[in-house]
């Protein structure tokens, strides 16, 4: 027997450790709830956990992401509908006011209210906002520069691929202009009186009508059709608001006597489209103009609308630098470059080309018709571009929630502890710790003993 080391002890006192060691681990998890609180307990399942929970965390972000993202496309949306409700009631204006029954002055009104509604759409299109990112006025649109001014970019669709192009301006969209003499209105008598038609509206001339009286009239009708006039140098000038084939100046006058007084010769005569060449364009690329508008389009939906001002310098090619920046980019993945980009080309009154219409006559009236048929189908094509949009979004969400359900299931099995397993290692342990409580005191007797030898 010895007295300096109690072995039985130290080896009782050992295994107690140990087994207290068990019982702390295992109440540890059991009040946690996880099998792994810290890099011991697993090394390995702990950073696969972590990066787990990186990417579960990502996938949650990048599905609140992509709910904004159809917040914003609602928001777009629901102006858009307020826009194609207005756009409807201008088209139904039009076919009210394009109708001959109505009076100068019935036109005048309609004229005003159709002029509040383009303010409005302009409005609604500069206006429209989500958290302060303007959404309907091409803040949203990728961008399109020209070298040269005076020939703007308006818009172009997703399927034109990023790079240079270039056109050359054979030559620039015309207002129709027609010069006459001033004539002798003043002397409009019994024999010249009689009707004045200019493009389609007429007004009466009467034998009492003074110089000042005459000239009013050939303002006044003038005006209603969509064509300025101006007076200088013996001889009146007129000039269509518009540009292009569409633009004319046609004038009408049965009484020859009236129509020299007035200084006019009866004729029609007609503007000029802008005609451009398409240099580096595939060669199924093709234009259409529209006084100073030209629409190149190719195959696939490939189309860019420019804007040629008709005094700009024809000497030098155009380069068009399409680039595709500016759209609203959504991040909708939990990893690097898992993103969708949201693009809204402008609508507003200048994009649509519902500038300046004239309801004051029956032709500009019928003209606008087709005008806001136009306008109509690019706000129909802006809404089904998003309704696209928001339709992918949605199903990006329900995927993102999938997998972050599934990474989730995937985690718990890693880190996540077997209560009813962990609570018969606890309840063993337990019993082991006790256990060895007892051995270590009945150990710790041992050395007592030694006295009974010495006595």
């Amino acid at each position: 027997m010895k007295i300096n080391h109690n072995i039985p002890a130290i080896i009782a006192n050992s295994n107690l450790k140990n087994a207290e060691n068990r019982v702390s681990t295992s109440v540890e998890r059991l009040s946690s709830g996880l099998r792994i609180n810290r890099a011991g307990d697993d090394p390995a399942g702990m950073a696969i956990s972590q990066k787990m929970r990186s990417q579960i965390r990502g996938l949650s972000r990048a599905s609140d992401n992509s709910a904004d993202g159809v917040s914003v496309i609602e928001t777009a949306e629901g102006a858009l509908t307020e826009v194609h409700s207005i756009l409807n009631r201008m088209r139904e204006l039009a076919v009210q006011s394009a109708n001959d029954t109505h009076a100068p002055e019935d036109r005048e009104a309609i004229q005003a209210e159709i002029d509040s509604l383009t303010a409005e759409v302009d409005r609604i299109a500069k206006d429209t906002q989500f958290n302060g990112v303007y959404l309907l006025d091409g803040s949203l649109d990728y961008r399109g520069y020209t070298d040269t001014k005076g020939v703007d970019v308006i818009t172009f669709s997703e399927e034109v691929p990023e790079q240079k192009y270039q056109i050359r301006i054979a030559s620039t969209g015309v207002a129709e202009r027609a010069e006459t003499v001033q004539g002798d209105i003043g002397a409009i008598n019994g024999a010249a009186e009689g009707t004045l038609i200019i493009n389609g509206d007429a007004i009466e001339f009467k034998a009492g009508d003074t110089a000042q009286d005459a000239l009013e009239k050939v303002r006044t009708l003038a005006n209603r059709v969509g064509v300025s006039v101006y007076s200088e140098n013996g001889s009146m000038r007129y000039v269509s608001d518009e540009y292009g084939s569409k633009a004319k100046i046609e004038f009408k006058c049965e009484n020859p006597n009236l129509a020299a007084a007035l200084g006019i010769t009866p004729g029609a005569t007609y503007g000029q489209d802008t005609t451009v060449y398409l240099d580096n364009f595939n060669g199924t690329a093709s234009y259409r103009s529209d006084g100073k508008r030209v629409t190149i389009t190719d195959r696939s939906g490939f189309e860019i609308e420019l804007e040629v001002d008709p005094n700009v310098d024809t000497s030098e090619p155009v380069e068009i630098d399409i680039m595709h920046i500016g759209a609203m980019t959504l991040q909708i993945g939990a990893n690097e470059n898992e993103t969708m980009c949201l693009k809204v080309p402008p609508t507003t009154a200048h994009a649509l080309d519902i500038e300046d219409m004239n309801y004051l006559c029956q032709e500009g009236s019928s003209r606008a018709i087709s005008t806001l048929d136009n306008a109509v189908a690019k706000i129909s094509s802006v809404r089904a571009s998003l309704g696209a949009y928001q339709n992918r979004l949605e199903h990006t969400i329900s995927n993102l929630d999938i997998s972050e359900e599934n990474m989730t299931s995937a985690m718990s099995r890693i880190e996540d502890v077997d209560m009813a397993e962990e609570m018969s290692e606890y309840t063993a342990s337990n019993v082991i710790q006790q256990a060895g409580i007892s051995v270590l005191s009945q150990a710790n007797d041992v050395p007592q003993m030694v006295l009974q030898l010495l006595n």
